[in-house]
């Protein structure tokens, strides 16, 4: 095979697609006291509520660290035990969207599957492409991964 040299002259690229996160106006309560949540601090409450339903939070390290985040988040003191947290509004709203899922009609599942194809074939159209040299070049990865728990793996020594 014949390796061609090969020049990029011009570049045009609209960059990455970030999700946006949509808020549901959830709470969590802090030492009794209902907080209403950030857009950010929602974000990261689902994530880590998530977790907890799927009995991920046994892990002390994963829960300290998530923790600090949230605390500096939260703007209280990051050394806050996770018995002073309330997540139970935040798991009630999760357990209450995965029967609401699960209890969907076929007709339902195949009209959320038809918007969201039309969604990801408008975000492709959007940010999907780029243009080499003024060629229109398919882009195959352009969507960021929404934030989420990073969990960690095995028994690391910096654990």
């Amino acid at each position: 095979m014949e390796k061609k040299n090969f020049e990029v002259k011009s570049l045009v690229h609209r960059g990455v697609m970030i999700p946006t996160y949509e808020p549901k106006q959830l709470h969590i309560f802090y030492r009794g006291e209902r907080m209403d949540l950030t857009p950010a601090q929602e974000e990261m409450a689902v994530a880590f509520g998530r977790h907890l339903l799927a009995g991920r939070g046994e892990d002390r390290v994963f829960v300290r660290n998530f923790l600090s985040d949230f605390c500096k988040a939260l703007g209280i003191p990051k050394d806050t035990d996770l018995e002073h947290f309330d997540f139970s509004p935040v798991l009630k709203w999760l357990e209450e969207e995965k029967r609401r899922k699960e209890s969907m009609t076929k007709e339902e599942r195949k009209k959320l599957a038809e918007e969201r194809k039309r969604l990801r074939e408008a975000n492709r159209e959007r940010w999907g492409v780029a243009w080499v040299n003024g060629e229109k070049v398919e882009v195959k990865n352009y969507t960021v991964e929404p934030p989420c728990v990073f969990l960690g793996r095995g028994k690391h020594p910096l654990r």
